[in-house]
């Protein structure tokens, strides 16, 4: 009988201010929104809902004219009609078509019951998108609500809102949480049909506040169901914010049955909770759902008591992020454990020293395999009186502490009683805090009293207010987590991070006040790693203990390492400030090794104030004279240097000059190394001098000293696009006629020897190589010391030192190799470094015809589209000191040839070589056709390049290449092209002609629309090169490679348009994967520079045969210079021949 009750309309009043219903309920029509126009919303929530308006347009429900629903037009009608009752206290109406309604009044209440022959029911998408315009529940609902399932049971009106109760039995599942709702589903459902003001101007007395409250408009909705049995409420006021709150009644349920729920294994990725995952949760489970980042998070919290009587509080974090895979995390309460040190140690492989049980008071332990950011949650778990943002990955620990209480003890080596009583600052005693003071209940219980030794909460840390509504509404926050940020300003929190490498232990300031009382409480631990010498003599001489504070402990691979920060700025003078200054000693567990010292620090100039101001310094030296600097300082003044070291540039015999040269430096970098044991170092300066303001000229400095060998020197000057005649006209008061080439660009590079710079063949240098222990951002231990450790990604992210004597340095973001010793320099990156001479001059030309003034040839240039003209030469020396010689000029630009732009010429040049090996001559050029139907505006693309080159040994060669796909050339279907190359060459002594050729070919089902992917089975895709020298016989080469789609017998007969039925394995006969042949006859391997890679000599071939399924792979190579055999061959197991 239930689904026979179609509508159930209740509470109509009596009062005359009811009987005419004010407005149709067109969600639509007003302004363009798809809610009310007067409503009441917070702004925060009306974006939310209006940020969806434009999906909901493209999302409407579309009602089949046949359904019995399309008859009923407006809201309107069926009230009129139903209200009739009221008169006659029964009457029978038609609803739809073969469907009639009994409607009856009766206590102020009309119910309708509708007829067998309306079963089952009409759900609420249909009726919301019919009686309420353009009204979709779905995506107001962020489609929680399923509104092609729900089936309407009752509807209430009134002036204020509509109520719609709905149901539906069976699997009710919400993507992005993982809901899985099952068996009976209950949705309650209230719409805002007008403000509030509605209702008070339609009656004259004055309301009550419950009253008020009452005749507020309401939108929200509530869900029922079951999860895996369990009770689940969600519940979402749209009014109030753009939180879904969803909340889980668990009687009883294991750790590794619940995340389960979510897809999760303790024994998978989560295997950090292996540990837990027997543990039992007793209690209401709650989430929250952020509509618009689609962000979800759940929270348990429970309490575990095991057999040695170990209590535990926990927090299980679990999150579905849009867009990435769901991920859990456990907080853990530690408070109440004795032996803290042996209960890490043995649960989670803890390898750092004891001391922390002396200062432990309250411990919360974090596990995490990936970073998780918090939705902000009254209730949530706290760290020093504020709710914790975020859970970092890996194991951390964080421990609340008197600080002065705890090093005064461990100083003197005294153990502090179990949760000691906590002194003020004039040690006055205090009651003693709850011993889980700061932990939720997991029903949610007002907030106890942190401990007395608790930061009290300022206007930048107090806990968030709870929201107006909804005690457990939490609030859309992106704030960083106390711990990223926060942990230094936090007076009593410590955070240990645990790696399966050892452990990182970050200090607060105030822990460090009296650095050799510190020092004292930590030797008796770090002895295992460094001597008792460490301590330096000035910590007990410092005549200010607060200038200096411990900033970080690690204990990382048998390496103890200790970071020193400086509470405050530098002021070093000529202009220059020093920030966030740090000094870090680290040592590795082997009396062979070095000690390490680092000191590193943010330098600004007190000259700029733009984002450019962002310099920096570090020193790293070790014991085994070794010292390594890097040092960016982003301007200095000259005058105000000289003056700081004593010396006045301008005396009174200059004075008159000091307003004329205004000297500076801009990007000051400097980056040096030294070994002394081994007599070796390089060092790099670079700078752009400022004179009176202007800039655009950077001069640089390379010195390197290698072993056995003097020192060398390599200059470098960059003038970036500089007016000549200004600058001549402000330093040296010589007039310039205005030209066109006065805006120019020139590098020169001078050196005094040959420097390896990373290039080509030269990469194999051990100086090119990335340095593991300064780039790698996993622990040194891939071998987990238990299944909790394994959680960690890092969580210190701290260098520790490599094996050899040089320490690693901080900085992780150069490049794995470096392209030259002048990386700040983009012009002279990409040089590289030769004994002599190396210049290139660039003049780029200007759009603008005016700029040319008058110049004839520059007006021609302009017009005809060239944008620069180079000239590029070099001087070098070999390693016998014979010298080459290398010019090259040409223009580039975007020449036509014609009326249109379908050809146009983009680069040519001239370039002359001459010296001991090379004397040539050639002109190369390069264009760009464009091909295709004419008024087709995307054309395809040809870069078409050409050279004629004359070698004065008696060669002459001339050649070009294309590359650009070119489609059913001749109009041949299965056919297209790309990467065509010719090179034609003549021996001028002999007669005799060489040629080179290649081209890469497709064969198969050629696209129009867009370029074929390779990857279907009815396109092959081949390489081949050949060349012939008739007057060497030694320079003749084969080249052939197949990289498409298989070579099979199937693949062959589909592409030819054949449908021969094949058995499997003669079908899928043939070459399978990548095949290569190719045979050289060359002394040497043979390049191809425009393809990039090279032919070895002799004969090779390598791929894969298919034989009626049987595999055979082979690589065959036979080097005819060096009479060297190689055959590696992998046949398939024959196991079933014979078998009958």
């Amino acid at each position: 009988m239930i689904r026979n009750i179609l509508f159930l309309i209740a509470y109509l009043m009596q009062n005359e201010a009811y009987d005419y219903f004010s407005d149709d309920l067109n969600y639509a029509g007003a302004m363009g929104k798809f809610v009310p126009f007067d409503m009441d919303f917070n702004d925060q929530t009306f974006d939310t809902l209006l940020a969806r308006k434009d999906f909901m347009d493209k999302s409407k429900i579309s009602i089949d004219s046949t359904s019995p629903l399309y008859q009923v037009k407006n809201i309107i009608e069926f009230i009129n009609a139903i209200k009739k009752a009221k008169e006659d206290k029964s009457i029978e109406i038609p609803l739809y078509s073969q469907c009639s309604a009994k409607v009856t009044f009766k206590d102020q209440i009309y119910t309708l019951v509708a007829g067998d022959k309306c079963n089952p029911g009409i759900n609420i998408g249909l009726l919301t998108s019919k009686l309420f315009e353009n009204f979709n529940i779905d995506v107001l609902s962020s489609d929680f609500i399923q509104s092609n399932k729900l089936l309407l049971r009752s509807l209430v009106i009134n002036d204020t809102y509509v109520s719609i109760d709905a149901g539906y039995n069976g699997n009710y599942g919400h993507s992005q949480t993982m809901i899985k709702l099952d068996g009976q589903i209950d949705l309650n459902l209230e719409i805002p049909r007008s403000s509030s003001s509605t209702a008070e101007k339609a009656t004259t007395k004055t309301d009550t506040p419950k009253e008020s409250q009452e005749n507020t408009p309401k939108f929200n909705f509530v869900l029922k169901g079951k999860l895996n049995g369990f009770e689940t409420v969600i519940l979402y006021n749209l009014t109030e914010s753009p939180m879904v709150n969803v909340s889980i009644t668990i009687p009883k349920i294991t750790v590794k049955d619940f995340i389960k729920l979510w897809s999760l294994t303790p024994e998978g990725d989560e295997s950090f909770l292996e540990h837990f995952k027997d543990m039992e949760i007793s209690a209401t489970v709650k989430g929250f759902f952020n509509t618009t980042d689609k962000h979800f998070q759940l929270f348990a919290e429970f309490t575990y008591d095991d057999k040695q009587g170990i209590h535990l509080d926990i927090n299980l974090v679990i999150d579905k992020t849009k867009g990435k895979p769901v991920a859990a995390a456990l907080v853990v309460k530690l408070d109440k454990i004795k032996d803290i040190v042996n209960y890490l140690k043995t649960k989670f492989g803890y390898k750092g020293p004891d001391f922390i049980k002396e200062l432990f008071k309250s411990a919360t332990l974090s596990l995490s395999n990936t970073s998780i950011d918090l939705i902000e949650y009254e209730s949530f778990f706290k760290l020093n009186g504020k709710i914790q943002k975020s859970v970092e990955p890996g194991i951390h620990i964080y421990l609340e502490t008197d600080m002065k209480k705890a090093l005064k003890n461990c100083a003197k080596k005294e153990k502090p009683p179990a949760n000691a009583q906590t002194p003020t600052a004039t040690d006055a005693p205090e009651k003693k805090p709850s011993a889980n003071a700061q932990t939720p209940t997991a029903a949610n219980a007002p907030e106890k009293k942190p401990p007395a030794n608790a930061q009290t909460p300022t206007a930048a840390n107090a806990p968030e207010k709870k929201p107006p509504g909804n005690d457990q509404t939490p609030t859309a926050t992106n704030s960083d987590s106390l711990v990223k940020t926060e942990t230094s300003s936090v007076k009593n929190l410590i955070k240990i991070s645990i790696s399966t490498s050892g452990v990182v232990i970050k200090l607060p300031k105030e822990f460090s006040e009296d650095l050799k009382t510190l020092m004292d409480c930590f030797l008796r631990e770090m002895n295992v790693y460094v001597q008792t010498e460490v301590v330096p003599s000035l910590l007990d001489k410092t005549k200010q203990p607060n200038m200096f504070y411990i900033s970080e402990l690690s204990f990382l691979n048998q390496t103890f390492k200790m970071t020193l920060a400086y509470n405050g700025d530098i002021d070093i003078g000529f202009g220059v400030m020093l920030s966030k200054p740090t000094f870090a000693i680290s040592k590795k567990n082997d009396s062979e090794e070095p000690w390490n010292f680092e000191a590193q620090a943010n330098v600004s100039s007190k000259s700029l104030t733009d984002s450019t101001n962002n310099g920096k310094i570090e020193i790293i030296f070790n014991t085994h004279n070794y010292s390594q600097f890097n040092i960016k300082i982003p301007a200095l003044d000259i005058t105000n240097l000289a003056k700081y070291f004593g010396a006045n540039p301008f005396d009174d015999a200059t004075k008159n000059f000091e307003n004329s040269f205004n000297i500076a430096i801009k990007d000051l970098y400097i980056d040096g190394k030294l070994n002394l044991t081994s007599q070796t170092g390089e060092l790099t300066v670079t700078a752009s001098p400022v004179i009176n303001g202007m800039t655009g000229l950077t001069l640089a400095a390379f010195i390197w000293k290698e072993p056995e060998v003097g020192p060398e020197i390599t200059f470098g000057f960059v003038m970036k696009n500089m007016r000549l005649d200004k600058a001549l006209k402000q330093f040296a008061n010589v007039n310039m006629t205005d030209s066109w080439l006065s805006d120019v660009t020139i590098v020169m590079l001078i050196s005094t020897a040959k420097k390896n710079n990373c290039q080509g063949e030269k990469s194999k240098n051990p100086e090119c190589q990335k340095s593991s222990a300064t780039t790698s951002s996993k622990p040194a231990s891939t071998k987990p010391a238990s299944a909790i450790a394994r959680a960690n990604t890092n969580p210190a992210k701290s260098n520790t030192s490599p094996t050899n004597s040089k320490p690693s340095t901080s900085s992780s973001s150069k490049e794995s190799k470096k392209k030259t010793h002048f990386d700040t320099i983009d012009d002279l990156r990409d040089i590289e470094i030769g004994k002599g001479f190396i210049l290139r001059a660039n003049v780029s030309l200007d759009t603008n015809v005016s700029k040319c003034n008058g110049n004839g040839i520059c007006i021609f240039l302009v017009e005809k589209k060239v944008e620069k003209i180079y000239l590029h030469g070099s001087l070098l020396f070999d390693d016998q000191n014979k010298p080459s010689v290398t010019i090259k000029a040409g223009i580039e630009g975007t020449i036509q040839l014609g009326k249109t732009d379908d050809v146009v010429l983009k680069n040519v040049f001239l370039e002359l070589e001459f010296g001991a090996t090379n004397n040539k001559i050639s002109l190369n050029c390069e264009f760009h056709v464009k091909y295709g139907a004419d008024g087709d505006e995307n054309k395809s693309l040809l870069k078409i390049k050409g050279f004629i080159m004359l070698d004065l040994s008696g060669q002459l060669k001339i050649g070009g290449s294309m590359d650009g796909i070119v489609k059913k050339p001749f109009n041949i279907q299965w056919l297209a092209f790309d990467k065509l190359r010719l090179n034609l060459g003549l021996d001028l002594k002999t007669g005799l002609p060489s040629i080179e050729m290649g081209a890469e070919i497709w064969l198969g089902k050629i696209t129009d629309d867009e370029l074929p992917s390779g990857n279907t089975p009815v396109l092959f895709k081949f390489y081949g090169a050949f060349g012939i020298n008739t007057a060497n016989p030694t320079e003749c080469f084969f080249y052939a490679r197949s990289f498409g789609s298989n070579l099979t017998i199937k693949n062959v007969l589909e592409a030819i348009g054949s449908s021969t039925e094949l058995p499997p394995m003669v079908a899928e006969s043939g070459f399978v994967d990548e095949i290569k042949f190719s045979v050289s006859f060359y002394t040497k391997a043979k390049r191809i520079e425009e393809l990039d890679f090279s032919i070895s000599p002799g004969v090779m071939f390598k791929g894969k045969i298919s034989i009626l399924g049987y595999i055979i792979e082979c690589d065959l190579r036979f080097d005819h210079i060096k009479r060297e055999f190689l055959l590696d061959a992998k046949f398939d197991p024959i196991d079933d021949w014979g078998s009958g």
